[in-house]
């Protein structure tokens, strides 16, 4: 299974804990493991792996399961050169705020989401959520609580490129402006910046693309996974396991 690392907005509750029940499983992770090569072998696949220190590997699979966030395209033509599909690079920045700062910007639980939005890349045109609020936890114990901060966003902007953004390139007034029909004393001083990051948003596709390669059905493919693919993660594998059992 050859999984990205964290997206933008990934609640580190539910990561922590879906690393943790995959590690009892039996999941092995390898972070900073780069995959070289991926070619057919036989009736297996065989995996190339160039390790952090620079020494590579060779492994066989008998089934290989592409979830590379936004270099899921390039995974797929390592395999087949002809692929169609490619990334259509979209940036989300994200800012936050600290209710205990002021009290009466705080969220008691729910998220809060504006009117759907769109983003026009020089390839096409995304929908998306926009700017929404999203409380954040207090701790990873369970039950969880709510803590006071709040993030705001993202803003999505075309990216033009993979290479990630070194600080904010969206002004804090735009994200104040859009959260204050539901705040309306936020102030832009009220905001940090927060993080960004791409979104693995496909060129001439709107949704999630779950597919076998044409030329080998024990490669499969999860191509333009954006959010919510963090929500919908266990629902994409109730489906993966689908496409694997019918294999057989």
């Amino acid at each position: 299974l050859l999984v990205p690392s964290a997206g933008i907005v990934d609640p580190p509750t539910l990561v922590y804990r879906l690393h943790t029940l995959a590690a009892q499983n039996g999941v092995q992770f390898m972070t900073g493991t780069e995959v070289t090569d991926l070619a057919e072998d036989g009736d297996s696949m065989r995996v190339v792996l160039r390790y952090p220190d620079g020494k590579e590997d060779s492994v066989g699979a008998e089934i290989v399961i592409n979830a590379c966030g936004i270099d899921a395209d390039t995974m797929a033509r390592l395999f087949n050169s002809n692929s169609p599909y490619e990334l259509d690079p979209i940036r989300g920045e994200t800012y936050s705020f600290y209710g205990h700062r002021r009290p009466a910007l705080r969220l008691r639980q729910m998220n809060v989401y504006p009117t759907p939005t769109a983003v026009v890349t020089p390839s096409g045109r995304h929908f998306t959520v926009g700017i929404h609020l999203t409380p954040t936890f207090e701790s990873i114990d369970y039950p969880p609580s709510i803590g006071s901060t709040v993030t705001v966003g993202p803003k999505l902007v075309p990216a033009g490129n993979r290479q990630p953004a070194a600080g904010p390139t969206v002004d804090a007034d735009i994200f104040a402006e859009a959260v204050r029909p539901f705040f309306p004393g936020i102030r832009k001083e009220d905001l940090a910046w927060h993080q960004s990051g791409l979104q693995a948003r496909l060129k001439k596709y709107r949704d999630f693309v779950l597919v076998h390669e044409e030329t080998a059905l024990n490669l499969i493919h999860l191509l333009g996974i954006d959010s919510p693919g963090l929500t919908a993660a266990l629902a994409i594998a109730r489906r993966v396991k689908v496409m694997v059992v019918e294999m057989h």
